[in-house]
């Protein structure tokens, strides 16, 4: 996990919701002093005519390509001149999901940046979003910024706290926006039962990144949750407490019922409020 921001990766296609992405990346950017990666894809499926229509596909597809270059170094330019950052455009001509993470492993991204609009999917994961697909290939944690919040920084931080493996590896890239922001932080703790065992396990890892925030002085607070909705109960609080961001350990298995009403981590990231911070267990990583 990276120990600082120093690369911030977004995925463009000049939609509202990409748009605000890049907004919020521009802030990000300056407060760690990153460069910011703009990727703008061409899938290639598009540059070949419907079948039994006569174009010259090679003539229509190079000024299209050209033209899309040219608005993004374009904009790339506007950002660095009213801005003050560096910023570099990458286009590429392939799959998205393949592009946008390709590019990503390639630059040595720390997180991947991707505007959502949960109104497509708001009812059904038996089609994965695409953001949600970026997020299972991705080579490092991404951040879903609803399409309709415009997000400047995160002053409130969300961070629920799970019994589950590699629980608290969130934590590492949590503390760099955590101190970037000058955020304070509210810990969440989440179970579905009353189990005397995951409580006593969720107790001692809210115990262990609470002494962590107190040995920094941030401020912070917890509580405790009980329901088999956690998704739903975390957002709920995220709306109590107006929080900026919501940090998670996301896991992309599912089960059989979950291909249908969603896992934890489609679930939050498919919500109209707030962004959050997806970071996969090191395991996904190492693939």
């Amino acid at each position: 996990m990276a120990k600082k921001i120093d690369n911030i990766l977004v995925y463009l296609d000049y939609s509202d919701a990409s748009l605000n992405a890049v907004e919020s990346a521009i802030g990000m950017c300056k407060r760690h002093r990153a460069t910011l990666h703009l990727v703008q894809v061409l899938d290639k499926q598009y540059i070949f005519p419907t079948a039994g229509v006569q174009a010259p596909v090679l003539s229509i597809s190079h000024e299209m390509i050209q033209g899309d270059i040219d608005n993004l170094n374009n904009y790339v330019s506007s950002i660095q001149r009213n801005h003050g950052i560096n910023c570099m455009a990458h286009y590429e001509i392939a799959g998205i999901v393949s592009s946008v993470c390709g590019k990503a492993r390639e630059l040595n991204c720390d997180i991947l940046v991707v505007g959502t609009d949960p109104q497509k999917f708001k009812s059904c994961f038996i089609v994965d979003s695409l953001p949600y697909k970026i997020l299972k290939c991705a080579p490092c944690p991404v951040l879903t910024i609803p399409g309709e919040t415009k997000v400047n920084a995160f002053k409130k931080i969300l961070f629920p706290v799970r019994p589950v493996i590699s629980a608290l590896e969130k934590f590492q890239v949590a503390k760099l926006l955590i101190n970037r922001n000058k955020a304070s932080v509210h810990l969440v703790g989440a179970l579905r039962t009353e189990d005397a065992g995951q409580f006593n396990a969720v107790r001692r890892l809210l115990a262990t990144v609470e002494q962590k925030l107190d040995r920094e002085k941030i401020p912070n607070s917890y509580e405790l949750h009980f329901g088999r909705d956690i998704a739903g109960n975390i957002l709920k609080t995220g709306r109590k407490i107006s929080t900026d961001l919501i940090v998670i350990t996301a896991s992309t298995r599912r089960n059989f019922k979950q291909l249908f009403y969603g896992n934890y981590a489609q679930r939050l990231i498919n919500n109209i409020d707030t962004a959050v911070l997806c970071v996969k267990p090191s395991e996904y990583y190492l693939r």
